[in-house]
Order: C-alpha cells, then sequence, then structure tokens
C-alpha cells in the first residue's frame, strides 16, 4: 500500500503519504492476493489470515503515529500535522462514521475494542472481540482485524485513529475558547460547573438543554443503550440510572469518550453531542470475592 512503517513496539510509524488523514471516505479490502499466493486452492483465502489470531497486544507508552500532509512534496523530508486534542477527537470520530464498506455491526465492534485497548483494558478488548467472533493475526489492533466471514477491516491508512500522533497539540496551546451566545462573551472552554461562571466579574449562570439522550455502548455486551437525563446530568448520574435499570450492581463502570476516561464530576453535555456514543466500560469489582 505504500505505507513505510517504524518499529512495531515503541516506535514511530509513518502515516501513509497518500492518504488525506481529513478524508471521511477510506476503504477496507479483503488481503486476497496475498493469501492466493500462498494457498491457491483454498476457496476462501481471505479466511486463512483471519484463523491466524493471537492475543492483543496494548499499545505502549512511547509508540506514536506521524501523521504526514497530504500537500507535500513526496520527494521531500516529512511533514508531521499538528493537531490539538480536540480536532484529533473530531477527526476519529469522523473516521469511524464514515466507514461504508463491511458490516457496521463488525466496525462497531472494532471501535469498541480501541477504545477499551486505549484506555489500557487489553482484557476487555480482548473479550469483545472474541465475542464477536472477530479475529486479529497480528494482536495489533492499530493495523487490522477480521470478522467472522475473513473479511478485513483495516485502520493502516488511519493508525492515528488508535495511536497518539507524534506531534499533538493540547487545546489550551491554541487558546480554544467558545461563544456565550446569550452574552457575546468569550470564555475558556473547560468544565462547566453547576454553579454560576465569572468573567470579567460578572456572574454568568450556564446554560444547559432542558433534557439530553445518551446513547451508550456496554463494552461486556457491545450492545447499545439509550438513557434520557436532564441536561445537567454528570457522569455519575448516568452510572447511576444503568446500576439501577441494567442491574450492574456487581461491576465497576465506568465513562470513555474518544480514548479518554471521564470522572464522576464531568458534565454530559460538555463533551458529549447526541449524535455519538459513551462506551461504558464494565469491569468486575475488586472489592468483591
Amino acid at each position: 500500500m505504500g505505507c513505510c512503517f517504524g518499529r512495531p513496539e515503541g516506535g514511530v510509524y509513518h502515516q501513509d503519504s497518500t492518504e488525506d488523514p481529513s478524508s471521511s471516505s477510506r476503504r477496507i479490502a479483503p488481503n486476497s492476493n496475498r493469501t492466493s499466493q500462498s494457498q491457491p486452492n483454498d476457496p476462501h483465502p481471505e479466511n486463512l489470515a483471519a484463523r491466524n489470531n493471537r492475543p492483543l497486544k496494548p499499545i505502549q507508552p512511547e509508540t506514536r503515529v506521524i501523521i504526514q500532509d497530504p500537500n507535500r512534496d513526496p520527494n521531500g523530508p516529512v511533514v508531521p500535522i499538528s493537531w490539538t486534542r480536540a480536532r484529533l477527537e473530531q477527526e476519529r470520530r469522523e473516521w469511524w462514521e464514515t466507514r461504508t464498506e463491511g458490516q457496521s455491526s463488525i466496525w462497531d465492534v472494532y471501535r469498541t475494542c480501541v477504545y477499551a485497548l486505549q484506555n489500557g483494558d487489553v482484557d476487555n478488548a480482548q473479550a469483545i472481540l472474541d465475542a464477536a467472533g472477530c479475529t486479529c493475526p497480528s494482536g495489533e489492533l492499530w493495523r487490522r482485524i477480521f470478522g467472522p466471514d475473513g473479511v478485513e477491516y483495516t485502520v493502516s491508512n488511519a493508525r492515528w485513529v488508535v495511536l497518539e500522533p507524534a506531534a499533538l497539540l493540547e487545546d489550551e496551546e491554541v487558546g480554544v475558547h467558545r461563544q456565550d451566545v446569550h452574552r457575546g462573551k468569550i470564555i475558556p472552554i473547560g468544565p462547566v460547573s453547576r454553579k454560576s461562571s465569572s468573567v470579567d466579574g460578572e456572574q454568568l449562570s450556564p446554560h444547559f438543554p432542558a433534557s439530553i439522550s445518551v446513547k451508550c455502548r456496554l463494552s461486556d455486551t457491545a450492545k447499545d443503550v439509550t438513557v434520557d437525563l436532564p441536561g445537567d446530568a454528570v457522569v455519575a448520574d448516568l452510572i447511576r440510572r444503568l446500576r439501577d435499570n441494567l442491574g450492574y450492581r456487581d461491576q465497576n463502570l465506568s465513562v470513555a469518550f474518544m480514548g479518554k476516561r471521564y470522572v464522576s464530576e464531568s458534565l454530559i453535555c460538555d463533551f458529549y453531542t447526541e449524535d455519538n456514543v459513551l462506551v461504558i466500560m464494565v469491569q468486575p469489582r475488586l472489592d468483591r470475592p
């Protein structure tokens, strides 16, 4: 595919120079050419790679991927793109939501496994992959998986979906702000308190939606549930509702979104919009036998 990759563990990956990192059109392709050469008599050659399964590997903290400028001179030096954290999360979300080939349910499984891996929960990612009947021959989710039918689903041309970019700016570094449309004020993006905020000494009341419908994906079953909450609900409110309605009383529940885990006091409307999906990490409680 014209890719040049670095060391598989703890190295820096170079993004395919032919890929547009902001593009929403990418495809999957069963790796039939390679497998058909090795086993010409196999009626389903793509299944050979799928059967060679390995346990999933964790993401090494020092592993980074270089995203190259698609407009650079192909014969020139590597020109990495510097994204903010917010831009990275947006690009990741759009990438996952614009898969058009293969089964959407397998892409959802892949996405949920990646979220678990990004949160350091390799066992949960493996359990989700196994439950869906999928395989990962390399053990590296930042390469590809195979569905139960042997079709390949790959992120090889967009490894930043799984791995951290080598050049990443935090939002604070670029002075990201938002507009308070009611008062014409510019206030920094950050956690919104349930209490009033202050700008230039003036007290401002936070503006919440009347209600919010939160779509949640349970890591233990990969099933989706929708929870209706007040507009000013925090993560703890969501977890409490899930415990009450789904019976998760002997498990620890936590909320992950775009590779980040949110604490109990985090306002849901601060980081979630109703076209997204929150991953609910379900884990055994350590205080129980």
